[in-house]
């Protein structure tokens, strides 16, 4: 079976994507982490693919494993804060 990870955006814990975990347990072996946990760890599981927003899209882009086939980005960001003026 094919594994998804699921990260959580900013300052957001795992309740807020359990529910998707549970949707997609049934075709996937599913991990969830916290945003703040991968900030703190600087590291990803090996995974077939990676389901993320917000910070946890950052995340992923920079520490994205190698074995990755796939990257699901919603509402992530290209740069998390704006530069002055």
């Amino acid at each position: 079976m094919k594994s998804v990870l699921i990260i959580s955006g900013w300052a957001h814990g795992i309740e807020a994507i359990e529910p998707m975990g549970q949707w997609l347990a049934d075709h996937f072996e599913v991990q969830l982490l916290t945003g703040a946990h991968v900030l703190s760890k600087r590291s990803l599981p090996p995974v077939d693919y990676i389901v993320t927003g917000s910070m946890g899209g950052l995340l992923a882009m920079e520490l994205l494993p190698e074995q990755c086939q796939k990257l699901v980005l919603i509402s992530s960001t290209a740069k998390f804060c704006a530069e002055e003026g």
